[in-house]
């Protein structure tokens, strides 16, 4: 989940580059009309370009990875907590960051600064030098056509709703991932039409119920829709990235907590010392276990012991209990049937139930 955000981030960057590289041509469409009046081709505006897309590609990087490594060195604390309160006991104390994150690092910045200012730089090279002549035909002839983006987003929508019933390969929810994209870039689609029907609103307002600097802030994102609507769509998608991490956290805590109401009923647990140290491999001695059972008021005792195996070349938790304590007093969630059917066949059996 957290490389699958880290790739959100790009898809931020690169809209923010976009609209960086879209400003740039913008502002000097007169100094692109007169090098192609003194004969400069194409080809050299779009190198001179594409270098300074991949300048600012590099510098960003060379910032951003340090910034990243003293973010993980600042989070590093709380999610040890985490896995160690969750899963199994870690220590660890720092974030080393070898050769080939960094170099990783570098060429992904790199890479999007330079796809984000292909499509802005393309535009520089179709300049005519008589065009700058006239003030305002950039923005003229790079009228961005809402209906057409708004055809992409349905696309982009009903793909994304059929990746979202595929199932995972090997584990791995590639097609979940592929369907939060294409979600994501779907509604980043609708942005130039929700801007036009929020501008067509704001107008129709009466004059009392709005304000002259919101009317002229509205036009000039219209007037601008190509530029505009790539900076509303990376605020838009930083802020469903902030939003997402939220769900995420808040949708796995009610997971946990369902998972122990229903399925961990004691009320007191007891571990051998050494667990904080060895992890899952530490044993109670039998001895102790005789004498808990020994205890006036203990209703019932559900010895478990967990190993890690290997299964079909996959590693698997093997885990031993009590059924007959679990069929009483637990209420394990099975995909169907009771479970407390399902564990007295279990028992009754000699058979062994299988978690997902």
């Amino acid at each position: 989940n957290l490389t699958a955000l880290s790739a959100i981030t790009l898809l931020v960057a690169l809209f923010l580059m976009y609209n960086t590289m879209t400003m740039a041509v913008v502002r000097r469409r007169t100094e692109i009309g007169v090098l192609r009046c003194l004969g400069v081709s194409a080809h050299h505006i779009l190198g001179l370009f594409m270098a300074e897309a991949f300048a600012l590609g590099l510098i960003g990087s060379l910032v951003g990875v340090p910034v990243g490594w003293f973010l993980a060195q600042w989070t590093l604390k709380a999610m040890g907590q985490t896995v160690t309160a969750l899963y199994t006991p870690v220590i660890v104390r720092n974030v080393v960051l070898g050769p080939s994150i960094l170099v990783e690092g570098l060429a992904l910045g790199c890479v999007v600064a330079l796809g984000a200012g292909m499509a802005s730089v393309l535009e520089a090279v179709r300049v005519v030098p008589r065009e700058v002549l006239h003030r305002g035909s950039g923005e003229t002839s790079r009228r961005l056509s809402h209906g057409k983006t708004s055809f992409i987003s349905i696309l982009l929508l009903l793909a994304s709703l059929f990746l979202s019933r595929l199932p995972p390969v090997d584990l791995i929810p590639i097609f979940g991932y592929a369907s939060a994209l294409f979600l994501l870039l779907g509604f980043a689609c609708l942005v130039p039409l929700t801007t036009v029907l929020l501008h067509g609103l704001i107008h129709r307002l009466p004059l009392s119920w709005t304000s002259t600097e919101l009317k002229l802030a509205s036009h000039s994102l219209v007037s601008a829709l190509r530029r505009s609507s790539m900076a509303v769509t990376a605020i838009l998608t930083g802020l469903a990235m902030m939003g997402g991490m939220m769900i995420m956290i808040h949708s796995f805590r009610e997971t946990v907590e369902a998972w122990i109401d229903q399925t961990v009923s004691a009320d007191l647990f007891v571990i051998p010392a050494a667990r904080s140290v060895s992890g899952l491999d530490a044993r109670m001695p039998e001895k102790i276990l005789e004498e808990l059972k020994g205890i006036q008021g203990i209703q019932a005792i559900d010895p478990v012991q967990t190993l890690k195996i290997t299964m079909n070349n996959e590693q698997v938790m093997l885990s031993a209990r009590d059924l007959d304590v679990l069929k009483n007093h637990s209420h394990l969630l099975m995909i169907n049937g009771n479970a407390q059917e399902i564990v007295k066949q279990a028992l009754g059996k000699g058979e062994v139930l299988v978690s997902e």
